[in-house]
């Protein structure tokens, strides 16, 4: 017998939650006791209040970090993803979208030059060896995020 068969079956069940038998049990949605008080049902079903608590940050959070959309060309199979990048001193993390909630990658720069033959196209060389072969939008990106793992990596060698 499934919970859904229970009123058929001549249980009593909640009127908010129909698939719910009441009993003396405290039902986390209710928030209190469900089933009779004191020997009579509740009329009035409980109100349900919802808080939603963002717990992520802003994306304006760090003054230094570097942000935008680049296209890059996948690690085990070589189709091309646009990525949302975030740059913050010398390591790069990107994601699916702008929301940041689901993380595909990240790494440490080591050294990053111009895709020769590639418009818009850059190479980063991570720490790790990985290389990442991306292409920007513009030129005007391209320039940006060339300027950025540069400063970036230039940082990391000062021990910035």
């Amino acid at each position: 017998m499934t919970l859904s068969n229970f009123s058929e079956h001549g249980a009593k069940v909640c009127s908010v939650c129909p698939a719910t038998p009441l009993g003396n049990f405290i039902n986390p949605l209710h928030g209190k006791k469900r089933g009779s008080i004191n020997g009579a049902r509740s009329k009035s079903p409980p109100v349900h209040k919802i808080t939603l608590v963002t717990t992520l940050a802003s994306p304006e959070r760090h003054k230094n970090e570097i942000t935008g959309f680049i296209t890059k060309q996948g690690r085990i199979c070589p189709s091309w993803k646009n990525r949302y990048f975030v740059l913050e001193r010398s390591t790069f993390r990107y994601y699916t979208d702008k929301t940041r909630l689901n993380m595909r990658g990240k790494g440490t720069c080591h050294s990053v030059e111009i895709w020769p033959g590639k418009r818009n196209g850059l190479i980063v060389t991570c720490t790790s060896g990985r290389r990442l072969y991306m292409v920007c939008q513009t030129e005007k990106d391209c320039n940006k995020w060339w300027r950025a793992f540069s400063r970036a990596i230039d940082a990391a060698l000062s021990g910035e």
